[in-house]
């Protein structure tokens, strides 16, 4: 069962700042009370995860979540919250304790939220909602704020000098247009508030829309196998693992494996940590990670493998920088290795460690031999069962569970499974 926040508290709690500002940036800068401004979300990377801010809706709405689940309660209670142009719109009064249809009432949700206490909700259990109606219809339903998440939730770019915005940031904007200009709205007929807000029902009803919009956003996010929720249980980046699509190519050495530079970024980030405790604070200043904390490399390595088109295009010199502080950490690391399973991760000691070819363009695959690793398709591939090889004309892999090799001194050496085969192939025995 879900609980409501009360915003109001949790904004007193953790002393959020206002926004108040339509622009995100000027000359380049974020605006002090804007979107993105550093007095409100903070300059570090951890702020960028974790600082909020909120708007003032200049309002009292419901709650999104409510909003959309009026009807549990009756569907008299989502109809008096409409305008006259929806079909589904009615007019109501408050007697004894029940939302009755009336044509002499009256509705909207300023209307509602001004009677709600007059209502018994105890007169609308019916077994099914008796749970919903308890734990969160009678919690903090009506809102007059709404929080703005972090800056490094909300991404943006600059493509020929045009600046490119999330749609969650898009949305804020419309509030903070329409509440800086809703004493005027009559004037803005035909003009840009027109075109991105629908204002045709009143200001309570369409601040009503664009929060249910956000809402839904946040929901898009989280279902699915993409979503945030089922992200964190099968994430990248838990216990230095990450996964891919693997490719098959053959011209990459059987002892090794293709691994896309930033997620051996993630893969193995304490050694990377460790290259940079050795680097020249010329070298950190440029990466943008002068000055990092232990704690703030790993949200920073995530952040750029989550977000990875868009931090080449805003940081084009960056990334060859993370290439040349890979080489070195392999360079220092010789035994580091990937251990092929399901998922490549790095293990010194199992025979199946291959080492690391370093993919130094924009790139979201593995590539593995392909003698070796037959692809399965999405993120899985096997070395359990190899068909059949042929190199040159003295080695022979048959097609059944005895696979016979004869290796250069025409010795014969029998391998009962593919497993057996690739220990061999590492120890060199035939």
């Amino acid at each position: 069962m879900l609980k409501i926040l009360n915003i109001n508290k949790y904004i007193s709690d953790n002393k959020l700042l206002e926004i108040h500002d339509t622009i995100s940036f000027r000359d380049g800068k974020p605006t002090p009370t804007g979107l993105y401004s550093e007095i409100i979300f903070g300059s570090t990377k951890s702020d960028g995860f974790n600082k909020y801010a909120y708007i003032n809706l200049g309002t009292v709405i419901i709650h999104p979540l409510i909003y959309k689940n009026l009807k549990r309660i009756k569907s008299i209670f989502l109809n008096v919250c409409l305008d006259e142009k929806h079909k589904q719109h009615k007019k109501a009064v408050i007697r004894d304790g029940y939302l009755e249809e009336s044509e002499n009432g009256d509705f909207g949700i300023t209307w509602l939220s001004e009677n709600w206490s007059k209502i018994n909700l105890e007169h609308y259990k019916n077994g099914k909602n008796d749970k919903f109606i308890d734990k969160v219809i009678k919690s903090n339903i009506f809102i007059d704020k709404f929080l703005v998440i972090p800056t490094n939730y909300r991404q943006y770019s600059y493509e020929r000098g045009q600046l490119n915005e999330d749609d969650i940031t898009g949305r804020y904007k419309q509030i903070l247009i329409y509440n800086n200009n809703s004493a005027n709205l009559n004037a803005f007929k035909n003009s840009y508030i027109d075109a991105v807000i629908d204002i045709s029902g009143g200001k309570t009803l369409t601040i009503q829309k664009i929060v249910n919009e956000i809402y839904d956003t946040f929901i898009s996010m989280e279902d699915g196998k993409k979503g945030i929720y089922r992200s964190k249980v099968i994430d990248k980046r838990i216990d230095n693992i990450t996964r891919l699509v693997a490719n098959a190519q053959p011209n990459i050495p059987m002892d090794c494996c293709a691994i896309p530079w930033q997620n051996l970024l993630v893969m193995f980030d304490s050694f990377v940590v460790n290259i940079l405790n050795r680097t020249s604070d010329d070298i950190l200043d440029k990466l943008g990670v002068k000055d990092f904390g232990f704690d703030d490399f790993g949200p920073h390595f995530d952040f750029i493998f989550r977000h990875l088109d868009s931090y080449v295009e805003m940081y084009p010199h960056r990334h060859k920088l993370w290439i040349d502080i890979l080489l070195r950490v392999f360079n220092d690391f010789p035994d580091l290795r990937v251990l092929m399973k399901r998922d490549p991760a790095w293990n010194r000691d199992s025979y199946h460690g291959l080492k690391v070819i370093i993919i130094q363009d924009v790139s979201y695959h593995c590539t593995l031999n392909s003698l070796l690793y037959k692809p399965l398709g999405g993120d899985s591939f096997s070395s359990d069962y190899i068909g059949k090889l042929v190199r040159k004309d003295n080695i022979k892999i048959f097609e059944n569970k005895d696979i016979v090799i004869r290796g250069n001194n025409n010795v014969k050496v029998e391998i009962t499974n593919s497993k057996d085969m690739v220990e061999k192939l590492y120890k060199g025995e035939f």
